[in-house]
Parts: structure tokens; C-alpha cells; sequence
């Protein structure tokens, strides 16, 4: 009897022994949808040379609606972090990028079309090295093309992103997915 009871017991404990196993992979890269179908993944932050931490007054747009906030935004080789507040200083969101895992915080003011991790990766694009980008959206088919403090990234001659440098900023216009933001360092 004990015999009987102690088989199915066994194989009880072997389920569950085997049921806590999980497979190790590769963490994926963060994707952030460029619009036409296009995902790109963020690179690590591998480009990012010393620390440098920025505030900046920041007014984004999504269609017809208008937003003003304050950036604060924090970069090293080891994390990105984008931290926004109203101008009255209360908390909007934050996003943060380790070079492998981006993780966002909002506040329920924050309009629900805007997403923080996608602003961090914007501002990656018009932060990081040419080169870097270039190299980062080659797999997608993308073309970089850059003149007079231009940045247009494009597929098949139709422009899906336009980076403008300015003296004190930039401005950043995602042709495809209707929203932009111009930066202003202070």
C-alpha cells in the first residue's frame, strides 16, 4: 500500500520540480514602433561617452494638441533617465533605459497617446552618434540622411522622423505617427 501511495507522490514532486524550470534567453531590446509596420530597437547605451545630466523646457504635440513641460534628462553609459514635470512642478513621468530594459512611470495627467518610453527613444535618436543610428536602422531598411543640422530618416524617399538642430535645442517630428516635441537646453 505505502508502495502505491508513494509513486504518484514521486511523480507529483518530479511536475513540480520541472514546472519551476524556465528556459534563460536574452533579454529583447526595447521595440518602438516608427509607424509603416516599422519597429525599431533601441540600442544599448554603449555610444553614451561620461555622464551629463540636462534640464530642458520641452513643448510636444500630437495632432493639434500642445503640451509645455520641464525635462530633466540624466545619461550615462550605464542608464538614460527622462524624468518630465509640469510647470508647476508636479510629476508627469519617468522613463529609464539600463541599456537593455526600459521601464516608464506616469502620472494620470499624462495624456494617454503619450508614451514616455517612446520620448526616451526619440531623444536617443537625436542624441546618439550618427553612425550609431545609422547602424541601428539599417536592419529596418531605413536611410539616414544628414545636412545643414538635419537629420531625416527615411524609407523608400518618404521621410518618417526629421531631427532639426537648433543653437539651444532641437526639434524632433515623427512624420508618420502625427506627434513632435522641440527641446530647449537651459
Amino acid at each position: 500500500m505505502g508502495e502505491v501511495v508513494m509513486k504518484p507522490l514521486l511523480l507529483v514532486s518530479l511536475l513540480l520540480l520541472l514546472c519551476g524550470c524556465q528556459t534563460l534567453s536574452a533579454p529583447v531590446k526595447p521595440q518602438i514602433p516608427l509607424g509603416q509596420g516599422l519597429v525599431w530597437s533601441l540600442p544599448d547605451l554603449g555610444w553614451v561617452k561620461g555622464e551629463r545630466d540636462k534640464t530642458q523646457q520641452v513643448v510636444a504635440w500630437h495632432g493639434k494638441e500642445r503640451w509645455q513641460l520641464v525635462g530633466q534628462l540624466s545619461l550615462s553609459p550605464q542608464k538614460m533617465t527622462l524624468t518630465a514635470l509640469s510647470g508647476f512642478g508636479t510629476f508627469l513621468f519617468q522613463a529609464n533605459f539600463d541599456g537593455t530594459v526600459l521601464t516608464t512611470k506616469r502620472s494620470a495627467l499624462v495624456p494617454a497617446k503619450a508614451n514616455p518610453g517612446h520620448l526616451l527613444a526619440d531623444l536617443s535618436m537625436a542624441l546618439m552618434p550618427t553612425a550609431v543610428l545609422q547602424q541601428s536602422l539599417a536592419p529596418l531598411g531605413l536611410v539616414l540622411s544628414v545636412k545643414d543640422h538635419r537629420r531625416v530618416i527615411s524609407k523608400q524617399g518618404k521621410a518618417i522622423i526629421v531631427i532639426e538642430y537648433q543653437p539651444m535645442g532641437f526639434r524632433f517630428s515623427q512624420q508618420q505617427l502625427g506627434y513632435g516635441f522641440e527641446v530647449t537646453y537651459e
